[in-house]
């Protein structure tokens, strides 16, 4: 029997209800258009940024081994180094050679110039054989080892480095004399932890294995990885969670090691003994915390080690991950700092459903888009993002990539990886987490970030702002005070984040030598309060609000305008551009594709991206899951509105890029007083633009030479400086 039930809500005089939707959310994609970059690849090609002045690829490794130093990576010619790029996992990185030229020649086409190789270890024809006759984990898999061979020698032949991850899902079986064997999970270093920061054997095994891997020479280089200069960085653990794992200690002999360590450090540092289980149960406390990074430091000590005695002269970093300060200066100090941050969740949510669009998000809101990159921003410390994302399903992800490239130049960070590009042997033509390959908007977004932070369109910021930890801070846990003092989730560091460049103390000062404007502690920074919605950085260049969810980049060489432009219903401008663009949510990114700004150039590139979803997507009534999953091809909203650009010339086409690469027919543009008006409509069916003046050959020659010679004057310029 029902029986019926009144509720009564005190609510706001604003506020408003909003009834679930019987049945599934489905887009209106009456006018939207097909776009299947998964099976044919990148559209446009900025290959460019790879290669030298006659038009040939400089091959990775051409400025010799990568080092770390003064807060950067920079090559051991001196050239600065700067690395943006995608992962490639599993299926991907050991597809075999037709899958590695093809993946090559995709990332040159995108602009990027690093690719990280994860999961190697794991599922897909796994470099370690798990099936050898003597029935242990201790050998090489021939065939897989091939073709890491051919996939890092097509990337180097196409001027893009390689981060290597060699282990990640290792599993052991009864044949390698590891403790305690069979209670461990088969798939994943994640059930390695906390074991693995303890155990001599299992450091043992891991410790062959990477001598094996960087001993081996490739076949088609004839250099040992440990020599190659191709490949530029490597860490110890990845995703380390020793603290978590401990609270899953449950089992002898773990229970006595982790117990019996802490009461001989206790001892020796003066703490208070005879905890018993706590060591275990209670995450928190200085002393226990204390105890957690002296295992951690033990163990990263140990390994690097390892890799050093076996050859390595690349920078080596701890760990990429952390939550809480804690774990941060458990990873300080090594070669440079890593971590992972995937914005708005690994892939719908937490809390976000399928929204969540960076522009819109306001300072102090817990998730910020760029704090757990900026946390880490230690002085003197090289950054580097080996995962990050705003991964499909998401709705509004297309804003997140050229957010990053803005605000990682901005900030003259050194190095990101998105996760992931592909993890498939073969392309695929539906849309799916962890998998970009696919995704269109996502495609277009970095690449139009390769010109951004490659090429340095946007500036490092003018001017330094500290942040301190008192004590206390550092061994405070979210849980502890509702993540609110968690530094990376207060206002005034994520305000700074977009205003100047920021350095983290992991004490109550700054270092000597590093020139601050301002220090804030961890309680100022929490206290510090805006003033407005909107927050522009020191150069000028870089300015959003995030009570519209707008944003722009306003650079000579590439100006954009992104986040909720339609819905603002006006009209932004930069220094060249104005756009007026009526879809509710859209990514519009202007850039000169050659060494002169927008306003003087020849060639442009136009990039203009919104949603994308697999043909018959349709989330659950809440928005917080796909309901259903769809099938290929995907497909593309249309950017419909106006562009006025101050380009100069009078003869100027523009083409929309067809999916295959080709130019659609040529769109004369009309122009007044140098300035051109560019008209998206749907009908272009297109999220990349490509723009030309059309002189004479006699004018276009000398406007070529013209700015071939600028080019040249500002390289040498450049290189004076260095």
């Amino acid at each position: 029997m029902k029986y019926p039930r009144t509720i009564a809500l005190l609510l706001p005089a604003a506020a408003m209800m909003a009834l679930p939707l019987a049945g599934d959310v489905v887009s209106d994609t009456n006018n939207w258009f097909a776009y299947p970059v998964g099976p044919s690849g990148v559209p446009v090609d900025l290959s460019f940024l790879s290669k030298d002045a006659a038009g040939n690829f400089v091959p990775a490794g051409a400025h010799g081994f990568l080092v770390a130093t003064n807060g950067n990576f920079m090559f051991e010619d001196g050239t600065p180094a700067r690395f943006w790029g995608l992962n490639c996992t599993a299926g991907a990185a050991l597809g075999g050679p037709t899958r590695a030229a093809q993946l090559a020649d995709r990332f040159a086409r995108m602009g990027l110039n690093v690719v990280r190789l994860h999961h190697l270890d794991s599922w897909y024809s796994p470099i370690i054989d798990y099936n050898h006759s003597d029935g242990t984990t201790q050998h090489l898999s021939e065939q897989s080892m091939a073709r890491l061979d051919a996939l890092i020698y097509q990337f180097k032949l196409r001027g893009i480095y390689t981060v290597l991850d060699p282990w990640v899902q290792r599993c052991f079986k009864a044949g390698d004399g590891v403790a305690d064997y069979g209670h461990y999970g088969e798939r994943g270093n994640f059930y390695l932890h906390p074991w693995v920061y303890m155990d001599p054997r299992m450091q043992e095994l891991v410790g062959q294995t990477w001598s094996q891997i960087w001993n081996r020479v490739n076949t088609y280089t004839g250099v040992a990885y440990k020599d190659e200069p191709a490949i530029i960085i490597t860490e110890v653990i990845n995703e380390g969670m020793m603290q978590r794992g401990a609270n899953h200690v449950s089992r002898n002999p773990w229970i006595t090691t982790f117990t019996n360590g802490y009461e001989v450090w206790a001892r020796l540092k003066g703490q208070k003994t005879n905890v018993g289980m706590s060591i275990i149960s209670q995450n928190y406390g200085e002393a226990n915390l204390r105890y957690y990074i002296d295992v951690c430091h033990a163990f990263y000590g140990a390994m690097i080690a390892r890799l050093r005695a076996i050859g390595l002269r690349i920078p080596i970093n701890a760990n990429n991950w952390s939550s809480w300060p804690w774990e941060i200066l458990s990873q300080a100090g090594y070669s440079f700092m890593d971590t992972h941050n995937y914005y708005g969740g690994d892939q719908i949510g937490p809390g976000s459903g399928l929204g969540g669009l960076w522009l819109s998000h306001p300072p102090g809101l817990y998730g910020s888009p760029f704090g757990t990159f900026a946390v880490h921003a230690l002085p003197g410390a090289a950054l580097t993002s080996s995962e990050w994302g705003n991964n499909p399903p998401k709705t509004y992800r297309a804003a997140y990539p050229l957010g990053v490239a803005a605000i990682a130049a901005f900030q003259d960070w050194d190095g990101f990886t998105g996760y992931a590009y592909s993890q498939s042997a073969s392309p695929a033509s539906t849309l799916s987490a962890y998998e970009w390959e696919a995704d269109p908007v996502s495609v277009a977004s970095m690449a139009a970030g390769a010109l951004v932070y490659r090429r340095r369109d946007v500036r490092t910021a003018q001017h330094t702002v500290g942040f301190t930890y008192l004590n206390a801070d550092l061994w405070t846990l979210p849980w502890q005070n509702n993540r609110e003092r968690d530094l990376r989730n207060t206002r005034g560091f994520n305000t700074m984040i977009e205003t100047h460049k920021v350095l983290v103390s992991l004490t109550n000062t700054m270092p000597a030598g590093v020139v601050t404007i301002t220090n804030f502690t961890v309680g100022q920074a929490f206290a510090y309060q805006n003033t407005s919605t909107e927050v522009l950085s020191d150069t000028g260049e870089l300015w959003r609000d995030w009570g519209r969810g707008v944003g722009l980049i306003n650079t000579p060489r590439t100006q954009a305008a992104y986040g909720n432009l339609g819905i603002a219903s006006q009209a932004f401008s930069t220094a060249d551009c104005t756009f007026n663009i009526s879809t509710p949510y859209a990514v519009v990114s202007l850039s000169s594709l050659v060494d002169a700004p927008i306003s003087n150039s020849y060639h442009w590139l136009l990039t203009a991206a919104a949603r994308a979803e697999n043909y018959g997507q349709a989330a659950n009534d809440t928005t917080t899951s796909i309901a259903r999953t769809g099938s290929s091809p995907v497909m593309c909203e249309p950017v419909v509105g106006t562009l006025s650009a101050r380009l100069g010339p009078d003869s100027i086409v523009m083409h929309p890029v067809r999916v295959n690469g080709t130019r659609g027919p040529a769109i004369t543009l009309a122009v007044t007083n140098g300035i051109a008006t560019i008209d998206l409509k749907a009908e272009h069916r297109t999220v990349f633009y490509e723009i030309m003046v059309i002189p004479e050959p006699a004018i276009a020659g000398a406007c070529a030479m013209l700015l071939a010679v600028r080019g040249l004057a500002r390289r040498a310029r450049r290189m004076h400086r260095q």
